[in-house]
């Protein structure tokens, strides 16, 4: 056995893109993400070969100082985070400080950038981790980040990467997230030279219309759940718009696009046995929830969540679905619903602490065939009309629906 040493950075951030830059779609959510946190009010993706010729992001966000610029390569170097106490009231996309590091450390990376308050910008080039040139340089406000010959330096990686289509589709896959989950934003996707996407600002309802088309738009049922602090506000389809394979399945919290097993599960026994075998249904949901409710701090890719409640999360799903699927067939049902439920103070301290633990395991997954979840403060909707309706069971009865008093159980903390 050889001796114990400390990594050299270029090896130890080589490393750490192994969990971070898994293939280039990667790299196009990393960058996205951190022009979203800047503040970007448009942003265009450029990409040559399913991004393993170039990737390129750009957006006029507010830029990085030109001293900072190198420090913004460092492992951990952040300005979204300061404290430990930050990481329960986590308000960023990103926030762990390794994006940029994992991403230049094996590609051929430029970063040019420039704050307003500048008169002119600042450009760094990277070969593989390591700083080759950097100069002052014309540039509009914002930041543009090239990333070429992804895994140049790591061959294996890179031959383990799948063909163009199927890679960008993969790209495809997350910029059809941003644009769900930010409509305000103008993005342009640009491919081989070709322009495949340029959509301006707008309401949620239009960005849907722009991405997936008016049929499709007409086959989805919006709703609306409250749980004091907590929102469960989006769209899912009419069962007879189901498809054969769990795409278009998009969950998001505090506008983080996440996976969860668990809520997907939820989702589909919504619609008890009205969906036909090995259907699907397509939804998107906004999730809002006090950041200290839920811990997303589990993995690199933050997509991975753990609530502090699973039960009361997945009865909130359940419920949303159930009665939306219930509602009145014809264009887009809307409704608002409202419950009493216990105080802010009860479900706040349930969710703060279980069999004290402040992040208790997530319970085992539910035998399910769940979709995979592509995977908020969503923007601002129209405010939903209200509907009443009797409540009429499904043909097949589905986990019983919590009533207000089961829910102030839940929040308790007491059997689901």
């Amino acid at each position: 056995m050889g001796k114990i040493q400390v990594l050299p950075p270029n090896i130890a951030n080589k490393i750490a893109a192994g969990e971070v830059v898994e293939r280039p779609a990667s790299v196009v959510k990393e960058l996205v993400e951190n022009a979203l946190d800047a503040g970007a009010t448009h942003i265009t993706v450029v990409i040559s070969r399913a991004g393993k010729e170039l990737i390129q992001v750009i957006d006029d966000g507010e830029g990085i100082p030109a001293d900072e610029v190198e420090l913004a390569l460092e492992r951990h170097a952040t300005s979204k985070i300061s404290t430990a106490e930050d990481l329960d009231r986590i308000g960023t996309l990103g926030f762990r400080g390794e994006a940029l590091p994992s991403i230049a450390s094996v590609s051929r990376f430029e970063l040019k950038t420039r704050v307003r308050e500048s008169e002119v910008g600042v450009l760094l080039r990277v070969d593989g981790g390591v700083i080759r040139e950097k100069e002052t340089v014309a540039a509009q406000p914002g930041t543009t980040v090239s990333v070429k010959n992804l895994f140049f330096n790591t061959p294996a990686r890179r031959n383990f990467l799948r063909a163009d289509s199927t890679e960008f589709n993969h790209i495809v896959k997350w910029m059809k997230r941003f644009f769900l989950a930010y409509p305000e934003v103008h993005f342009v996707l640009i491919h081989n030279g070709e322009e495949l996407f340029h959509l301006p600002p707008g309401s949620l309802d239009e960005r849907i219309v722009q991405v997936f088309g008016k049929a499709f738009y007409e086959g989805l049922a919006h709703f609306r759940e409250e749980l004091n602090d907590i929102v469960l506000e989006g769209y899912t389809c009419r069962p007879d718009q189901a498809r054969g394979t769990a795409q278009n399945q998009f969950i998001f919290l505090n506008r983080r696009a996440i996976v969860n097993r668990s809520l997907n599960h939820a989702i589909q026994q919504g619609y008890g046995n009205l969906l036909e075998r090995s259907r699907y249904p397509q939804y998107i949901m906004f999730l809002t929830i006090p950041p200290h409710l839920v811990d997303v701090n589990v993995h690199p890719t933050k997509m991975e969540v753990r609530f502090s409640n699973e039960r009361a999360m997945y009865h909130l799903f359940l419920s949303g679905v159930r009665r939306a699927v219930q509602a009145q067939p014809g264009g887009v049902p809307s409704f608002t619903m409202k419950r009493e439920h216990p105080s802010r103070e009860e479900v706040q301290q349930h969710f703060r602490s279980s069999s004290g633990a402040a992040f208790p395991s997530p319970p085992s997954t539910p035998p399910s065939r769940p979709g995979d979840a592509t995977s908020g403060q969503p923007p601002s909707p129209a405010s939903p009309s209200q509907i009443s309706f009797e409540y009429r069971p499904l043909p097949e009865t589905p986990p019983k629906e919590p009533d207000a008093s089961s829910l102030q159980s839940l929040s308790r903390g007491g059997p689901a």
